[in-house]
């Protein structure tokens, strides 16, 4: 990326990753910047209104929703890309950093996080965005930060995380709808601050940290169908606070820091990794065995 940074948040929109905000050394930053994986360059893009970092990004009916952050606070920021603007929303009832979010049935789920005077949180809340309205739903079985959230069939499963003296391997199911939760199969790994994200109904967890030293590479997936999980090919470069997003079958892996950031501020990381995981969302039929592998990591000319 043009700008190093950890505790970023990203999307895709028109096949585009969108990078918003993170922190690194000078500070919480408002930064955006835009990559094009085809022709493999970033562009810069309107900054946000206010830094963010910490944050959590959703994004429903073609619009971006900015979620929580590490100044603890409430806001809820509305993106649109088409008009280049952004609109404040209705006010998240639980101001929290470093929680988790997804998008099922069109509406944003923020699980979990951090109050700033250190509590983790289990609570759970849904924001309607066509109506702009919250509401408290069934909280989650542990209280914990540094998870992920993600959506396979619209259920929602809760991985890893952290709370006060312990790394969590544990996988929750929430059921949106029931709003209702299951435990499945634990995650090999304990760990906390890494990225995931979704590639043909599989969740890939990739890097982040087992204990407050130095980041890891472990890459592990977890199949819902199966309920069962596979160890991968190492990421390149072991990172926490790092983000993940998935484009045609490939995932890619920007920012972070190579250690736990509050005892070692080392400078963030800028740089992007591409992991083939074989999986072609257009292909019906394969007539040959795809690559699975992690790219060279990319570079951006000056």
């Amino acid at each position: 990326m043009p700008t190093g940074r950890a505790d970023l948040a990203s999307c895709i929109l028109d096949q585009k990753i969108i990078a918003f905000g993170g922190s690194n050394k000078v500070g919480t930053l408002k930064c955006i910047e835009e990559y094009n994986p085809v022709i493999d360059r970033w562009a810069k893009k309107r900054d946000m209104p206010n830094p963010k970092a910490a944050h959590q990004i959703c994004v429903v009916n073609g619009k971006v929703y900015i979620v929580g952050d590490m100044f603890n606070s409430t806001e809820v920021i509305e993106y649109d890309p088409l008009k280049d603007n952004y609109t404040k929303k209705m006010d998240m009832p639980t101001a929290r950093m470093w929680p988790s979010a997804c998008a099922a049935n069109r509406l944003i789920y923020v699980f979990g996080g951090t109050m700033g005077n250190g509590a983790v949180k289990s609570n759970v809340e849904e924001y309607d965005p066509v109506k702009d309205e919250w509401k408290k739903k069934k909280d989650m079985p542990v209280a914990k930060e540094g998870f992920s959230a993600s959506v396979i069939d619209n259920k929602i499963y809760i991985i890893g995380g952290w709370r006060p003296g312990q790394f969590i391997s544990s996988v929750e199911e929430y059921d949106p709808i029931a709003d209702q939760w299951k435990n499945k199969s634990p995650m090999p790994t304990a760990r906390m601050y890494f990225a995931s994200c979704v590639v043909n109904n599989k969740i890939y967890v990739i890097g982040g940290l087992r204990d407050f030293g130095a980041a890891i590479s472990t890459v592990e997936v977890y199949d819902p169908v199966t309920d069962s999980w596979e160890r991968k090919e190492d990421i390149k470069t072991a990172r926490c606070g790092h983000s993940a997003i998935e484009v045609n079958g490939r995932i890619y892996v920007m920012g972070g820091n190579p250690r736990f950031f509050g005892q070692f501020p080392d400078e963030p990381l800028s740089a992007l990794e591409e992991y083939d995981t074989g999986f072609r969302p257009q292909a019906v039929n394969h007539t040959r065995k795809l690559s699975s592998t992690w790219g060279s990591i990319k570079s951006i000319e000056k």
